[in-house]
């Protein structure tokens, strides 16, 4: 019988006959009693712990220590036809949850479900402008026997941190890493003022090893051993430093400070992070250490389909933050993807809490945030009133996004079907207008929404019920004339969702009244005088 397999079969023994009360009141069973129980290394278990758990044979309770318990045994006590993940924080919170991914479905519909996805390819832009930066750490992180040492370069905020851990994460998904393992980042710019603090920071020091060293203390290193010690602004680490480190990456050993004679051992994976051009900042004999340079792309140099897809999810994490849904203008994505005063993910970030802050406070007794142009940072909105070639770029942007897009708490965002055409058009008139845009401006403004939200009804399923439910019968037989009318002359033919659109929205415009500001009154009266009568229009 295989280790893994042992450990299923001890776990499901162990917890065969246990009842509803005391599976509640223990949660399951640790790694390191299932060490002892087994006589196995502590880390060969916890690692085939992590296995069964990704393979959906067992529960991983993320309690302090962690708990594990096969799926079967909570399955049957809890009663429970579907299961909503395989790591959660208690049993009980089981009890009161709405079931989203069915149980045990056998090892390859386990690696394929919803919940453990390769975390690399959970990352924006992983089959884009990430393609070969992803290729790039995989390759790395699953070369025998552990790992190659990688160096990530890219400009502040373009996600170096986030990478790395991704990379960690993937190592995990991978069962190279366990749960256990270790991930410990460091910012060498923190100390690269004082070379002895950092060195003992990195490495560790002995007791008497400087004034203030009053016991030995443990380095990063050491605390990283068996797994990953990511060295941001690597840059900063002075001479010394380096020469220490790619001394302890040939031999795996190193000294803490004050040490004259004793070597230790780690095995670590190190990751370096970069702003600047390693081969102009770092020693050439420790760059020859690092095999793997992976370069993170700019916002700048990513496709607009990309810069989308990344503030959608900003603003959605925003909308979690504060707990309330977020309705944002197509307006507020054209001026934030726009504008050039930022070139990374962070700093779009900065913009997108600025903005939502700005919205919460003018929404703060509604169930619903609204996000428009007036909540933008007063930079960033005169840079879109500002911009020659706004209307252009801005269609771009209606490629990928409706007028409106809500962003629900706990949800993916979804497009926003119930606005009135006419009254999104005459509230962004106004607005326009006390900006002080020209008319022709305000006009091609006025096109491009309404050209976008022609195509986005043209892209629904036609209702079932009649029109003659929704509208007056005179404009739907009005509209009817219509339709043979362009027929006749466009020699096309036309689906009913010509007679749907233009008859909801004639419908739509008589409702408001006297309120429209967007016809002449002499206009207005000639429709509604054709329609009455039911004639054709010249």
């Amino acid at each position: 019988m295989r280790r893994i397999e042992k450990i299923f079969q001890c776990l499901l023994k162990i917890w065969n006959k246990a009842d509803y009360e005391y599976l509640l009141k223990v949660q399951g069973t640790t790694t390191a009693e299932l060490a002892v129980k087994l006589g196995l290394a502590r880390a060969n278990v916890s690692a085939d712990l992590n296995k069964l758990v990704r393979l959906g044979e067992i529960l991983k309770i993320k309690t302090f220590p962690i708990k594990y318990v096969p799926v079967e045994v909570v399955s049957k006590q809890l009663k429970l036809k579907q299961l909503y993940y395989y790591e959660i924080n208690n049993l009980n919170d089981l009890l009161n949850t709405d079931q989203v991914e069915k149980i045990k479905q056998g090892p390859t519909a386990q690696r394929k479900n919803s919940f453990f996805q390769n975390p690399l390819n959970e990352m924006i832009g992983y089959t884009g402008s990430l393609k070969k930066a992803t290729s790039q750490a995989k390759a790395a992180i699953t070369y025998p026997p552990h790992g190659l040492h990688m160096m990530l370069v890219g400009p502040t905020g373009v996600g170096k941190t986030y990478f790395a851990n991704k990379i960690f994460a993937y190592a995990q998904y991978k069962g190279i890493f366990s749960a256990e393992t270790p991930f410990v980042s460091f910012n060498c710019a923190d100390y690269y003022n004082n070379p002895q603090l950092l060195l003992s920071t990195l490495f560790g020091y002995v007791k008497g090893a400087f004034t203030g060293a009053d016991k030995d203390q443990p380095g990063l290193v050491e605390q990283a051993a068996g797994g990953v010690l990511l060295l941001d602004e690597v840059h900063r680490l002075p001479p010394e430093g380096q020469e220490m480190l790619f001394y302890f990456i040939d031999n795996g050993t190193f000294k803490r400070l004050g040490e004259s004679e004793k070597n230790r051992r780690a095995n670590v994976l190190i990751i370096c992070a970069t702003t600047e051009d390693p081969n102009s900042t770092l020693l050439k004999t420790f760059l020859r250490r690092i095999p793997m340079t992976i370069e993170i792309p700019t916002l700048d140099e990513r496709p607009l389909s990309e810069k989308i897809e990344l503030a959608k999810f900003l603003f959605q994490h925003e909308a979690d933050r504060i707990n309330k849904d977020l309705n944002v203008k197509i307006d507020v994505f054209t001026a934030l993807l726009l504008a050039n005063n930022y070139g990374n993910v962070g700093e779009l970030k900065s913009q997108i809490q600025l903005t939502c802050a700005q919205a919460f406070l003018n929404s703060i007794d509604s169930n619903q945030v609204e996000v428009g142009l007036h909540d933008l940072p007063e930079d960033l909105r005169q840079f879109w009133l500002e911009n020659p070639a706004r209307v252009r770029r801005s269609a771009h942007v209606s490629r990928y996004l409706d007028t409106k897009t809500v962003f629900y708490v706990g949800k993916k965002s979804q497009v926003l079907e119930k606005d009135n055409i006419y009254e999104l058009i005459e509230n962004k008139v106004h607005h326009l207008q006390r900006q002080g845009i020209a008319p022709e401006d305000i006009h091609q403004y006025i096109m491009t929404d309404i050209r976008l939200h022609i195509k986005h009804f043209f892209k629904q399923p036609l209702p079932k019920n009649k029109l003659s439910k929704f509208i007056d019968p005179k404009i739907s037989n009005f509209v009817e004339k219509l339709k043979k009318i362009a027929e006749a002359n466009l020699k096309v033919h036309l689906d009913q969702r010509f007679i749907y659109y233009l008859g909801m929205h004639i419908d739509a415009f008589f409702k408001r009244g006297n309120q429209t500001e967007l016809l002449l009154k002499d206009e207005v009266e000639k429709l509604k005088s054709c329609i009455l009568l039911n004639i054709k229009l010249p």
